[in-house]
């Protein structure tokens, strides 16, 4: 069992045998692997979005919260962790307090469950995946994004990192509009317009 003095540590990998997740989501589930700042920063500078206060922001397996802190500052109106891992989840919730100093914490909730019963918000969403899970629980995900946004009828991106499933994206009804690399990690946008 790791501790959470464990998890504030270093940024390596961490094996999914060692994330305390249930034994069955075990095989679709990722090691944890943060994204490195400059591909975050990327993406999100990426997104054709003029005013980042209308659009939540969720990271599907969040991990310690890196993603969510920057896109908080980078100014989503709603920033969302959803993550599997008791033990990322409390180290992304402490992170958040302590790196936001209550700034923007209003802004940073964190959901331990699984993608599929991730509470979604209602209005315009960037969706981001860091290669969170295995191609079955990507495209349960896709199919739940997918029903979610077919019941609001709202604008979304799609970012997806580390693409190794990329062709799940469309699945959730969105289309590709940009795609490149940044440290060596390929990255994708994929837009899906409101009806």
């Amino acid at each position: 069992m790791l501790t959470v003095a464990r998890w504030q540590r270093g940024d390596g990998q961490v094996a999914v045998v060692d994330l305390e997740i249930p034994e069955e989501a075990r095989p679709q589930a990722g090691h944890y692997q943060p994204t490195k700042l400059a591909v975050i920063h990327r993406v999100i500078n990426r997104l054709p979005i003029a005013d980042r206060g209308m659009f939540a922001f969720v990271d599907f397996g969040c991990g310690k919260g890196r993603c969510l802190l920057l896109a908080a500052r980078a100014g989503f109106r709603s920033v969302i962790g959803v993550e599997l891992a008791d033990p990322l989840c409390v180290v992304a919730r402490s992170n958040a307090d302590r790196f936001m100093k209550g700034r923007f914490a209003d802004r940073i909730s964190i959901q331990c469950s699984h993608s599929t019963d991730a509470e979604l918000p209602g209005g315009p969403t960037v969706f981001y995946f860091y290669n969170p899970f295995g191609e079955e629980a990507m495209l349960s995900t896709m199919r739940a994004i997918r029903n979610h946004l077919d019941r609001t009828g709202k604008e979304a991106y799609a970012v997806y990192v580390n693409t190794m499933h990329n062709e799940i994206i469309a699945e959730g009804g969105f289309r590709p509009i940009e795609s490149g690399y940044s440290r060596n990690e390929p990255w994708s946008i994929w837009h899906r317009p409101k009806p």
